[in-house]
């Protein structure tokens, strides 16, 4: 036994104050007036009265920790004689032991954990009996069900903190390693993850949670570097404990936390400097628990010293519960919740009749059933009136007669919709099969057609998992109605849309929720950036600003009023307030960190986002940048002070050095009192966390109003009571709850809002109840406590009246028989199960497999000891599932593998594994990982998700997660086989009606007949497998052509022995052909077959493509892919790549290289050498498609490997014709986006300006404007040069080289590639425009007045990078000028040339040298625009503009403006070319004929006088880009063809 007992948290240290001695505004989180509001010396952080916690714990005699191991509690073994001081004993059994369900803390506390006594457990009952302390009733319902859900998800928790509590006191005496077992097992099986020297990292501050937590601790080495990724451990979401123990008092404490984010060694690394540690991000479970805050406050402020371990609970999902345990104890205020009497009754006597609906009983009133008439029912209107207590037995009949007549209902299904519609509480049971969604769907349908259209209301559509919830929006949808979805866990994409995220984007606020969601967000923000501040504080030891400003108003007034003077607002509108506030503290926070007198590199990078990141000319060196630096700073000559010096000591802080700032604010911290700092900090997040709530409240009705314009809005009953304000908000009338009876109570009254009047529950009582981790609480175990009772059983046990569906769809009349001799004696088969398929390869569709193979003994340390397996019948399924698949054609969708057991589910798993890729429910993988059954690694490693078809993955699953799903082909391994006459889940009636209702076309089982004879249920369903003859010893397998062929299977090895067909088939193949292969199979004929054999499909599809393309190796194929998934399970076949490179034998067409080269006559297209190797460039002409086929069947060979390059040559031309108009209509999209953001620049401009301001605290602001503002072009400007070097260079490129390959102009010439010069054109003109919008900026801050240092520096920095900028732009456009010269394009030439101008006049504007020669550049333009009138004349305007503003000053207008006016037009219609109109012109550009009468770049040229030749030659003689590409074309040996660029014809 240790001394440790639980740690009690001590009062607060910051004084408290009433609520009316305060702001009201600033108490709430924000007051707009600041430092003008009359209540300003209020403006401090305090407690206020009548705030403290909820949740009070009980003063108790404090529980010690044992070092023993935890008892583990059976349910004889509960107490039920009364919780708190009700108890026996008269005191209560730990400080959380509260009489009343309201008071009781939802996670347990410390006390709780260390108690040893047995808890209080309420029996589940609703007589008079001395069961309970309350009456029968809505009151005891609701104790009952609290009390007893959160002992079952809070059990694991105290029984594995308990563990962790011993594990950390032992290490107080044992030397901590790196090398520890973080898995571990309480006694009581409960597996859990502790991690070890844990130590407090950082505080922080979330938006909306509040407080946030880091923590790091030693990481095992199997767990170091990114392994931690890997393994589910601190899942996000999940729970976990931070236990500690304090030195020297041996207290203990537990916190509870959520899991937000978990980083490996890597990420610490650059912290710790070793790869030894990680780290976890955690937001705490609770957070209304202020004192869990405080306490972590202290621990990250050193107040309190203590060892840390963490316990990480993979099992346990906090939304899991703590939302239901909530409402639970909200509705405990008001107990009588809706049909209370009839849900919870206070007595057992009475009439359990059931009236209509309130909605339905208006006079007059009818359903309206038009929307599920039948299509054979001409589009008469078609309504019925309710059932009532008056109605006559003949007028119901009339009635069903009708819905049977008019619609597709069933015999069952019309009666259930019937009473479901005259029932204000309806339930209807549904057997499997049976239609269940489809008459929920129907119910909707009617119900929405039937309200008054003034007043609709959606239907609330809840069901326990997201798949359920999915599938029915899927329906519905599908019947035209509008959906809505709530909650965040569905998987499925088309989902997304009717998520309440995209809805709400879809509909406006009214002006008055606007008004009021800015109210409400303005402190929540404020708040949240407080808090940020104080979680730095309290995390670097610097105490700041928002930590500090308190104590200095107090006591420090003069230095304080140097600093809040900044941040008054005395000439700001009150609409500006929430835009200055953001940057509250800055002018404090600016001076202790020296940001006045640091230098300005982070400045610099401000403003090259602005300018645009990287040249495509050289970048900029580091000597370059220091450079530019040292030429800032010095023409950076302001005084730094810009605050008057203040009238106390000590003087102006902002002429203090660093060293004295850091001095100054040392002894402040010495001045304050710690304590009273956590608690601030503390306080700040409860203030926090109630503006949080004041939020969602305001938010409620918009939020409403957005899922209300909505017919059906599904949401799963977890995603339901997250969301119960917001529903409740909605005022719903319908509630439809699918497959109730696997609801818990709690979820079902949670779903009970204040004004539904009409409630249907659907599902079977029958299969599955409730999922629970307490078997101590089951109805199976313990009838006295039955948490596994669903509402909808216990109110159909007493005799509250159901419906009933009785037509099965599913299952052949053969299998449904198995149903019928269980609970569903009166289930009747509709007419189409008859038309079932017979299960190829087997003898039976239903057979009973009968065996005494003992089960598995695994190693009791080992985690199967904790579940059952057998081996023998995991190597049959094996065998079984590699026969219907290998030698019958099944692909392995079509079966699946379930069984009761977690043990043997993981043993198939590991087993069918190795050969093909399983697939798991979500539910069953998290089970085997958390129970250590399997590792991350050993389910389809390798196997991405989305990589392979749902088609081609075996899936294998325990009953309970395949409960509502179904398959064509289910084998049932039972497992138990044993001489003591164990059985366990196997036997129990809900499971076996799941299991034996499943399959469609066969169902196979596996299991000692025996054994599980000995369980009623099993023993009717054994009865109807002997009566049938379908039992036995041996599985008796056949062949489908030959069924008189039977073999007997005794050992899974056996089916591997089962000889192939040795008749031939002789049917008709696809290509006409006879089959003459043996086979057994008729699937091996589907065209789709290539694709069956498992992990074949991707070998087959990569070389011969979709059925409609096959080739002569589709003959080979079909044959051949059998041939090989035979002999190996699971083989990746490389066969058909060899095809043509040997011959292939045993297939119906097969040919050598040789003999296929010469029937297609290759060598007329391209020359070919003996050895079948192209030799040389060169072709001849482009094949036909007629001229590729099988010389045999005449089937194409287009996608055989080795005639690709035939085939390609078929689609060259029409390929480079798509491309060119994809690469036309990517440039228009992309001039078009520069235009647009241009505009949107120029239009921002003034009000960007404006918001620019001088001051101290401005700086910050003025850059994150920068940056933003940047944004706007940086984005595009990356988009296009992206789009340049990933897509246009390598086409190009590429379409040279395979112009150099054909190498024949009959077929395709010379092509001289123009794209990649637009595209740069286009980044140019990017640069120039936001170089233009950085000149606007830097002018409007010459116009401020007096700066402070860092708007002075700003200004500097602005105009420096401005003209690097520019002058880099400059040289790298005077080498892709000389370029555009080189390719013949004179018009591209002059839109440089315009743009260079354009550069010219920014740095002019400057006073800055650009170094273009004027003259010369403007000549050649004229010159360019007189020889091409139709091309390079068309920028005759822009240019004109352009001189006049070179002569008079800058440009008037957006350069783009003026640009845009000789250049859309042609851009425009690049991006309008049609396929089949791609021309060449003389000097080889491609165009598009059908939007241009010639080339748009060249076009027609005009002869020019010989002085102008002679200027021309003289302006390229001086070019120096001109004299670099000419010496390039020199050493390449096209100095001739590429000076005729040059020449004037």
């Amino acid at each position: 036994m240790s001394n440790a007992k639980a740690y009690l948290d001590t009062p607060p240290a910051l004084e408290s104050r009433s609520l009316n001695d305060l702001c009201n505004n600033f108490a709430d989180g924000f007051c707009h007036l600041t430092e003008r509001c009359s209540w300003r010396d209020t403006h401090v952080i305090t407690r206020i009265d009548g705030t403290t916690p909820a949740k009070q714990t009980l003063i108790t005699t404090p529980n010690i920790l044992s070092l023993a191991p935890r008892k583990t509690l059976r349910n004889n073994e509960y107490d039920n004689d009364g919780p708190g001081a009700l108890s026996s004993s008269g005191t209560p059994r730990h400080d959380n032991d509260h009489v009343s369900i309201q008071d009781i803390q939802i996670l347990p506390t410390t006390d709780e954990i260390l108690s040893k006594r047995r808890p209080y457990m309420p029996l589940k009952s609703n007589d008079r009996s001395n069961a309970h302390r309350l009456p029968p009733g809505p009151d005891r319902l609701m104790d009952v069900s609290f009390r007893h859900q959160r002992y079952e998800n809070t059990e694991t928790l105290i029984d594995g903190c308990y563990h962790g509590m011993q594990q950390l006191w032992e290490s107080k005496t044992r030397p901590s390693t790196i090398e520890y077992q973080y898995t571990l097992e309480t006694p009581n099986g409960n597996r859990y993850s502790l991690f070890r020297n844990v130590a407090f990292e950082e505080l922080s501050f979330h938006e909306s949670k509040g407080a946030v937590v880091r923590l790091s601790f030693d990481c095992p080495k199997y767990l170091q570097d990114m392994q931690i990724h890997k393994h589910p451990v601190l899942e996000r979401g999940m729970l976990c404990a931070l236990i500690g123990i304090h030195d020297g008092t041996d207290e203990l404490t537990t916190t509870f936390f959520q899991v937000d984010v978990k980083q490996g060694t890597l990420a610490m690394k650059p912290i710790t400097g070793n790869h030894t540690r990680a780290s976890v991000m955690l937001s705490f479970a609770d957070p209304e628990d202020t004192a869990s805050v405080r306490r972590s406050a202290y621990y990250m402020h050193g107040l309190i010293k203590a060892s840390f371990v963490l316990a990480d609970f993979p099992t346990v999902l906090l939304t899991g519960f703590w939302h239901h345990l909530k409402r639970l104890q909200k509705l405990a205020d008001n107990p009588n919740f809706v049909f209370s009497s009839k849900i919870a009754p206070t007595s057992t006597l009475g009439s359990k009749a059931i009236q209509p609906p309130s909605y339905a009983s208006k006079e007059g009133f009818e359903y309206n059933l038009a929307g599920i008439q039948s299509e054979r029912v001409n589009g008469s209107t078609f309504s019925i009136r309710p059932m009532h207590p008056d109605t006559t037995e003949v007028e119901s009949n009339a009635t069903l007669e009708e819905l049977k007549s008019k619609t597709t209902l069933d015999q069952g299904q019309a009666v259930a919709l019937y009473e479901s519609l005259s029932r204000e509480l309806a339930m209807t049971q549904g057997p499997p099969g049976t239609g269940k969604t489809f008459l929920g769907v129907s119910l909707t349908r009617v119900i929405l057609d039937s309200q008054e259209k003034s007043h609709p209301k959606p239907i609330l559509v809840a069901a326990q998992t997201n798949r359920a919830c999915d599938d029915f929006l899927k329906d519905v949808m599908e019947k035209g109605m509008k959906i809505a979805r709530l909650g965040g866990g569905s998987k499925e994409d088309w989902i997304i849309p009717y998520t309440l995220h995209p809805l709400c984007g879809k509909m406006k606020m009214t002006q008055m929720e606007g008004a009021n969601a800015y109210s409400a967000r303005l402190p929540l923000e404020h708040l949240a950036k407080d808090g940020l501040g104080w979680a730095e504080s309290l995390s670097t030891q610097m105490l700041g600003w928002h930590s500090l400003k308190d104590h200095l108003k107090a006591y420090h007034r003069d230095i304080y009023d140097h600093f809040a003077d900044l941040e008054k607002l005395d000439r700001y509108e009150a609409a500006d307030v929430r835009k200055v506030k953001r940057y509250s503290g800055f002018a404090y926070e600016f001076w202790v960190g020296g940001g006045d007198i640091k230098d300005i590199t982070s400045l610099l990078e401000v403003l090259d986002r602005l300018l645009g990141e990287g040249q495509p000319a050289e970048e900029t060196s580091s000597s370059a940048s220091a450079e530019l630096k040292e030429r800032i700073m010095a023409s950076v000559k302001r005084n730094t002070d810009t605050i008057p010096p203040g009238t106390g000591k000590p003087g102006n802080v902002w002429s203090l050095s660093l060293p004295d700032r850091h001095a100054l604010v040392a002894s402040w911290i010495q001045e304050l009192n710690p304590w009273k700092v956590c608690d601030g900090f503390a306080e700040v997040h409860r203030r926090h966390q109630v503006a949080f709530q004041r939020k969602k409240t305001v938010m409620r009705p918009y939020l409403a109003r957005c899922i209300s314009s909505q017919q059906v809005i599904g949401v799963t009953t977890t995603g339901l009571v997250q969301h119960w304000d917001v529903l409740e908000e909605v005022k719903l009338r319908t509630v439809i709850v699918e497959e109730a009876p696997e609801c818990l109570e709690s979820h079902i009254l949670s779903a009970l809002f204040p004004s539904v009047q009409h409630a249907i529950f659907i599902g079977d009582p029958l299969q599955l109840r409730p999922l629970i981790n307490t078997q101590a609480l089951s109805a199976e175990y313990s009838p006295k406590y039955r948490l596994d009772e669903s509402t909808f059983e216990r109110l159909m046990l007493e005799g509250v009246p159901i419906s009933r569906l009785t037509v099965q769809r599913r299952m052949h009349p053969d299998i449904a028989d198995l149903s019928r001799a269980g609970d569903y004696p009166y289930l009747t088969d509709h007419e189409s199960t008859l038309s079932h398929p017979p299960i190829s390869g087997l003898n039976d569709r239903l057979y009973w497999f009968n065996h005494r193979q003992p089960e598995s003994r695994p190693d009791p340390r080992s985690p199967m000891a904790k579940s059952h397996s057998n081996r023998f019948e995991v190597e049959f399924c094996a065998g079984m599932v590699r026969y219907l698949i290998e030698q019958n054609g099944y692909k392995l969708g079509d079966i699946v593998i379930i069984t009761p057991y977690n043990g043997q589910l993981a043993a198939l798993t590991a087993r069918l594994g190795e050969h093909c890729t399983v697939r798991l429910t979500d539910n069953d993988r998290n089970t085997l990982l958390d129970e250590g059954l399997l590792q991350p690694g050993d389910i389809n490693p390798g196997t991405s998700e989305g990589s392979v078809l749902l088609s081609d993955m075996l899936r294998i699953a325990s009953v309970d997660s395949f409960q509502g799903m179904e398959a064509a082909i289910i084998i049932f391994s039972a497992v138990r086989s044993n001489d003591v006459g164990k059985l366990g889940f196997v036997a129990t009636r809900n499971r076996i009606n799941v299991a034996c209702s499943r399959a469609r076309d066969g169902f196979y089982i596996l299991g000692n007949a025996e054994l599980l004879g000995n369980v009623d249920h099993w023993a009717k369903r054994i009865d109807v497998f002997k009566e049938k003859d379908l039992i036995g010893s041996s599985f008796r397998a056949s062949c489908p052509r030959h069924p008189e062929k039977i073999h007997e299977i005794h050992e899974p090895e056996q089916f591997s022995q089962i000889p192939t067909c040795s008749i031939p088939c002789a049917e008709t193949l696809p290509c006409g052909h006879e089959c003459t292969e043996t086979m057994a199979a008729v699937n091996f004929h589907a065209p789709e077959f290539a694709t069956r054999a498992p992990n074949l499909a991707d070998a087959v599809d990569a070389t011969i493509g979709s059925p409609a393309q096959w080739s002569a190796a589709y003959h080979v194929t079909v044959f051949h892919a059998r041939n090989h998934a035979r002999s190996s399970f699971g083989v990746v076949s490389t066969f058909v790549r060899d095809f043509v490179r040997k011959p292939v034998y045993g297939s119906a067409f097969s040919f050598t290289v040789k003999e296929l080269d010469a029937a297609l006559n290759i060598k007329d297209y391209y020359p070919v050498d003996e050895n079948g190797t192209t030799k040389a460039r060169g072709v001849s002409k482009i094949p036909s498609p007629e001229s590729l086929q099988c010389p045999d069947c005449s089937r194409a060979v287009c996608n055989v490997e080795r005639y690709a390059l035939a085939t390609q040559l078929q689609d060259m031309i029409p390929t480079i014709d798509r491309y060119y108009a994809k690469m036309g209509r990517k440039l228009a999209a992309a001039v078009g986006e520069l235009f647009n953001t241009g505009a949107s620049l120029r239009r921002s401009s003034e009000g960007f300006c404006q918001q620019l301001q001088t001051g101290v605290i401005f700086g910050m602001k003025n850059q994150r404007l920068v940056v933003e503002r940047g944004n706007m072009m940086l984005e595009l400007q990356q988009h296009v040069t992206r789009f340049h070097d990933e897509i246009v260079i390598p086409f190009e490129d590429n379409l040279k080289r395979l112009v150099t390959f054909v190498n024949n102009p009959d077929i395709f010439g010379e092509v001289v590639p123009t794209f990649q010069f637009r595209y740069r054109l286009v980044y140019y003109l990017c640069r120039l425009v936001t170089l233009e919008d950085g000149l606007r900026v830097f002018q409007h801050l010459g116009t401020l007045g007096e700066l402070d240092r860092h708007t002075s520096t700003l200004m500097e920095g602005l105009k420096a990078k401005i003209m690097d900028h520019a002058l880099a732009e400059l040289k790298s456009l005077d080498s892709t000028i000389a370029d555009a010269k080189v390719a013949k394009l004179p018009r591209l030439e002059v839109e440089l040339r315009i743009v260079q101008l354009g550069l010219y006049l920014i740095l002019r504007s400057m006073a800055v040298d650009s170094g273009v020669d004027l003259k010369t550049s403007s000549e050649a333009v004229q010159l360019l625009m007189e020889r091409y009138p139709d091309t390079a004349g068309k920028m005759i305007g822009p240019f004109r503009e352009v001189e006049a503003r070179m002569r008079n000053g800058a440009l008037r207008a957006s350069f783009l403006d003026v640009y845009g006016g000789g250049s859309k037009e042609m851009v425009r219609a690049l991006g309008k070319h049609q396929v089949g109109a791609l021309k060449h012109c003389d000097n080889h550009h491609l165009h598009s004929s059908a939007t241009f009468p010639s080339c748009p770049e060249c076009g027609r040229e005009v002869k020019v006088a010989a002085r102008e030749i002679f200027q021309d030659a003289k302006e390229l003689a001086t070019s120096e880009a001109f004299m670099a590409k000419a010496k390039t074309l020199l050493v390449s040996g096209r100095f001739a063809s590429g000076l005729a660029g040059y020449r004037k014809k």
